[in-house]
């Protein structure tokens, strides 16, 4: 995973504000991991706020920090068609070549995600043994430029289960509730210390997209060590 630095400004005093009001107004959650500006392959949303299963991480395998990204791909799509593949299968459906698919599917059998069966089968595990991740929140703030940020949010729903955009309550008006009410993202107001959703988010059903994954396994690898777990309670990126 990949982070655009950031740079100080009137957006990033909006994050660092959103962000205390956040993490005191949820101060219950204990498997919670932020992401500053991650790189998503849509862009770089502001904040990425990802909650996970503190129980099911023990589950972690460490062949999974050998995964690529490739690797992800192919494990997203067993997972979605949830049947029994020949590599020929996957050869058709995907476009990678027989020895890439291979490759990937060894390593997957290694991290024990993917079992072999007979006659050349492939068959992943449950998806409850191998995503941890309960809901992933993409939030783009902005300070100006509303309808780009309504743009951004809801291109962030390929990878995130709820998309927000973020404003300063002063700066909302009659135009961006009405853009709101539309759009399948929601509408954050932050206003002192305090935010409140006017809107919400609509809300996929997680792992949306092999991204997804992405963030499943990062937390996985940062979290999972080789003397076990450890709580996650608002750790940022």
């Amino acid at each position: 995973m990949r982070f655009k630095k950031r740079t100080e400004g009137p957006e990033s005093i909006l994050v660092n504000d959103f962000l205390s009001a956040y993490k005191q107004n949820n101060s219950e959650i204990d498997s919670c991991f932020i992401f500053m500006e991650p790189f998503t392959e849509s862009g770089f949303p502001d904040i990425v706020i990802v909650l996970w299963d503190y129980a099911k991480i023990s589950k972690w395998h460490p062949e999974r920090s050998n995964l690529s990204n490739l690797d992800l791909k192919i494990l997203h799509h067993m997972m979605t068609k949830r049947c029994n593949f020949t590599i020929e299968n996957l050869k058709n459906q995907l476009g990678y070549s027989t020895n890439k698919l291979q490759r990937s599917l060894d390593k997957l059998m290694s991290a024990n995600l993917v079992r072999n069966l007979k006659n050349n089968k492939y068959r992943v595990c449950a998806i409850n043994d191998a995503f941890y991740v309960k809901s992933i929140i993409a939030i783009e703030a902005k300070i100006k430029n509303w309808k780009n940020a309504f743009v951004q949010a809801e291109t962030n729903f390929w990878f995130a289960s709820e998309s927000y955009v973020l404003f300063r309550d002063e700066f909302i008006n009659h135009n961006i509730i009405n853009k709101a009410s539309l759009s399948p993202a929601g509408l954050l107001s932050l206003n002192n210390s305090n935010y409140q959703v006017i809107s919400k988010s609509e809300r996929m059903k997680m792992p949306v997209s092999y991204c997804s994954w992405i963030f499943n396994e990062y937390i996985g690898k940062n979290t999972y060590m080789g003397d076990g777990a450890r709580n996650g309670s608002f750790e940022i990126f």
